[in-house]
């Protein structure tokens, strides 16, 4: 099924300002205690996704990619070639969700702020996507 992969946007593999290698130890933080985070703010170890807002510390590109995924409605895969962790922040404009909302709204869509943003990209391709597939459904009985 068509998926989108996610690489580097530039063939030298430079990363843009908003993506930036992160040293936390987060083995070390989840193995002991720890508060949780405040209201609002993004998490160690892990992200906060907001109308437009895709902010996170401490996460690898195949959990961005998982991330992206809803997102973009479609299964993303990291083909990025980085290692480690890595704190993000990503803003765009998002699509509208209703009908009547214009078209094209203006600003960045979340593709091009990949780009701009983080010197990542979404390519498209095919690969395999798991489903599921309903055959039947029954009515709920009474306990």
């Amino acid at each position: 099924m068509p998926i989108f992969t996610l690489v580097t946007a530039r063939a030298e593999g430079r990363l843009d300002r908003q993506l930036n290698r992160s040293d936390f130890d987060c083995a070390a933080y989840l193995a002991g205690p720890h508060p949780p985070p405040e209201p609002g703010q993004t998490p160690q170890c892990g992200a906060r996704i907001n109308l437009g807002l895709l902010s996170a510390k401490a996460i690898t590109m195949s959990r961005l990619a998982a991330s992206l995924a809803p997102l973009v409605s479609r299964s993303v895969v990291d083909k990025a070639a980085l290692t480690g962790s890595f704190d993000i922040e990503l803003t765009w404009t998002p699509e509208p969700a209703t009908l009547d909302a214009a078209p094209n709204p203006p600003g960045t869509s979340i593709f091009a702020a990949l780009q701009e943003q983080l010197g990542l990209r979404l390519a498209t391709g095919r690969g395999p996507v798991d489903v599921w597939i309903v055959d039947h459904l029954l009515e709920p009985s009474e306990n």
